[in-house]
């Protein structure tokens, strides 16, 4: 079929200090900051494993839903492998993230999982792998 994933894409009212905030705690590198013709600053970052997200504000004239950091419908939440889920949900809680739900040990006892709301009303999934 030929597909391939390519990108995750973040709206922020702020895409600035969004980014800044992914880079700062979550190690990503912003490759490119420009506004596009169609009016919105569009910041493309890489995470550590060269994973493409961009993050922009609104386009001229685009009228944007609220954000909603609870489990909906649609793309739900970014998930990231860490090494200590304990250590990490303390750094980044005191970066301005909020604990939404967990740790959670998963029943067969393969990883611990949470769910944060990161800046921008971005709903972030971390997992621990145990062995």
């Amino acid at each position: 079929m030929g597909v391939t994933f390519d990108h995750v894409h973040i709206k922020s009212a702020k895409p600035k200090v969004t980014a800044d905030w992914y880079v700062k705690h979550l190690g990503f590198t912003i490759v490119n900051d420009f506004v596009r013709v169609w009016g919105d600053r569009f910041i493309a970052c890489t995470t550590s494993d060269g994973t493409k997200v961009n993050i922009s504000a609104d386009r001229n004239h685009e009228k944007m839903g609220d954000g909603d950091v609870s489990a909906h419908w649609g793309i739900e939440h970014i998930g990231f492998t860490v090494d200590d889920i304990e250590s990490e949900i303390t750094r980044l809680t005191k970066a301005g993230a909020k604990l939404m739900e967990g740790p959670i040990d998963v029943p067969n006892g393969s990883m611990r999982i949470c769910f944060l709301a990161t800046p921008g009303d971005v709903r972030i999934e971390l997992l621990e792998m145990l062995s």
